[in-house]
């Protein structure tokens, strides 16, 4: 979809009462790195999502993660953030209460299933996966082999992740050099579907890198077509179906960094 840039950023920035923001955050605000846990936000970020939350009415990160774990990443005053997808949301100034809609209140949700992480573990000692690691999510359990030495761990994780998924009921989501077993729920696609709707947004900001990020970056342009701009973060990992859906492209989480700071 075609847009002059700078007429989409004036047109935001004069009226901003119905303009949003939804933003991923690994491999978008963070650059990927080697593990989850070394992961953190760009140095600036957390001033530019404050800024522009003080300014309209929806700023919101939409993870994968914990909520609590990217508002400890990237915090940021009167930001909403959304983790597992979109199962649960971390209210701005509501630093314990994670919420799902409106009015409605969700406890944290449990394992997916009893033993799957010791499972995860034993497979790839089992296969002699070194490198590859089981990251508990509580929620979810995901396999990342970013760091395996063996060139077909992708192939061997994938294959006993839709073996377990089949047998348990879960669902899959890969991502960016790992695999994620996660109870059914929401989509990201769905998560921007009802922030759209609850704020009444009419312009709006999706920027993305990742598989879960093509769904949502699609959803906004059938939402509200040239009223949605569509940044996708370029990198040799990411989905060749970002560029298709994408309205603009940029190098990396600095370039998503540089576009927000025009709406600031």
């Amino acid at each position: 979809m075609e847009h002059n840039l700078d007429a989409f950023v004036r047109a935001v920035r004069e009226d901003p009462a119905v303009a949003g923001f939804v933003l991923d955050f690994d491999g978008t605000l963070s650059g990927i790195a080697p593990t989850p846990a070394e992961a953190s936000a760009l140095p600036g970020a957390s001033g530019v999502l404050a800024t522009l939350a003080g300014r309209y009415p929806l700023v919101a990160i939409l993870s994968g993660r914990r909520a609590e774990d990217v508002s400890g990443l990237i915090p940021a005053k009167g930001v909403r953030y959304l983790g597992l997808y979109g199962a649960e949301e971390l209210q701005p100034g509501r630093p314990s209460r994670r919420r799902v809609g409106v009015g409605r209140a969700v406890l944290a949700p449990s394992r997916p299933s009893v033993g799957l992480v010791d499972e995860a573990k034993a497979f790839l000692q089992r296969e002699a996966l070194t490198g590859a690691e089981v990251e508990d999510k509580g929620h979810s359990v995901a396999l990342h082999y970013r760091n395996a030495t063996s060139p077909g761990a992708g192939d061997a994780i994938a294959a006993w992740a839709v073996d377990r998924a089949a047998a348990t009921g879960l669902q899959l989501r890969p991502g960016k050099m790992v695999i994620e077993l996660t109870p059914p729920g929401p989509t990201k696609a769905d998560a921007l579907e009802r922030l759209i709707a609850g704020e009444g947004i009419r312009r709006l900001v999706v920027a993305g890198d990742d598989v879960a990020d093509v769904g949502a970056l699609r959803r906004a342009g059938e939402l509200l077509g040239a009223d949605a701009l569509r940044i996708g973060v370029r990198s040799p990992e990411a989905p060749a179906e970002l560029e298709q859906v994408a309205d603009v492209m940029v190098p990396g989480p600095e370039g998503v960094l540089e576009l927000l700071s025009r709406f600031a």
